[in-house]
């Protein structure tokens, strides 16, 4: 394996043994299916550092609320703001607190190949469920050729003990998967990928991936779970279930109960969706380190945080 710059025993000088010996069992990568799991947005201090103590408890909170997994320092957690340091610092907080890895997925957010590679060891080193790698997505235009030679570099540098999750998020990273690269890379890698993240709005390429039979295909949205479950999609990956789990729960056992959890989502999704989970979790905690945005991220223009919030208790309460 080619060396690389970050080590993990050098990012957890003190309790790197430790973490090795709590994951040694090799816990299962499988979470409980339908798969909720949330992307779980970044706490800051005043400084904008990752305010750990509210993360790790949110993290527990996700799961003790219904959420089978969580996913660390993707888009809703403004990963691309963080150092590779300082996320696995965090990263080695969360596992300390007894959180099982195997509920956690971590997510790369990196230009570099090889910050995208240690944050690919670690997550298979910890035991983590997988790891969510986005495409290179700053250097453009990027063809299939070369997107399929930067995951070859990745997975040679990385090895084939990965647990990988594409992340398709082209309205953001300007760089997407078509259908025929992810059959591609899951033809030419199949120990090291896992499965894929549709986020764009209509699951197009979750639904042309259905057709190949591809696995671990999860969309964005909760709306609509049991029917993407039922045609084959393995769950999803949503920054709205930070807010919605318990009515997605809810939703899964009671007919009719789906349509107050699509207008919960349209309302966090209305304007800035980070703003808007933050700004839950800031009314919910009264924790000032959920009210912070890592920059550039701003509160939309016109946003009033006190009207948000009245119509999102008005339609939680909603039967």
């Amino acid at each position: 394996m080619m060396a690389i710059f970050f080590s993990i025993e050098k990012i957890f000088p003190v309790r790197y043994r430790q973490i090795v010996v709590i994951s040694s069992g090799r816990p299962s990568r499988q979470m409980p299916s339908p798969i909720l799991i949330s992307a779980v947005p970044t706490p800051l201090t005043d400084s904008l550092r990752i305010a750990v103590e509210p993360l790790v408890q949110h993290c527990h909170d996700q799961l003790a609320a219904g959420c089978d997994g969580i996913v660390l320092f993707g888009t809703t957690g403004e990963g691309t703001f963080f150092s590779v340091p300082e996320k696995l610092s965090a990263l080695e907080a969360v596992l300390g607190s007894g959180l099982p890895p195997g509920r956690i997925i971590l997510a790369t957010g990196a230009c570099a190949l090889d910050e995208a590679v240690a944050m690919s060891i670690a997550a298979s080193e910890l035991c983590c469920a997988g790891a969510l790698i986005l495409p290179p997505f700053f250097t453009k235009p990027a063809d299939e050729a070369g997107l399929c030679e930067w995951f070859d570099t990745l997975i040679a540098r990385a090895g084939t003990s990965l647990a990988l999750l594409l992340y398709h998020i082209p309205a953001v990273a300007g760089v997407g998967f078509s259908p025929g690269l992810v059959a591609r890379l899951f033809d030419r890698h199949p120990g090291a990928m896992a499965g894929i993240k549709d986020s764009t709005p209509d699951s197009s390429l979750a639904k042309d991936l259905l057709a190949r039979k591809l696995p671990g295909i999860h969309v964005s949205t909760e709306v609509g779970l049991a029917a993407n479950v039922d045609a084959g999609m393995r769950g999803t990956i949503s920054a709205s279930l930070n807010v919605t789990v318990p009515f997605v729960r809810d939703a899964l056992t009671r007919p009719g109960a789906d349509a107050r959890v699509a207008a919960i989502r349209a309302h966090l999704a209305r304007n800035n969706l980070i703003c808007s989970v933050k700004a839950a979790l800031f009314a919910q905690t009264g924790d000032p380190a959920w009210s912070r945005l890592a920059p550039p991220h701003r509160p939309p223009e016109g946003w009033d945080r006190d009207t948000f919030l009245a119509e999102l208790r008005r339609l939680e309460a909603a039967a």
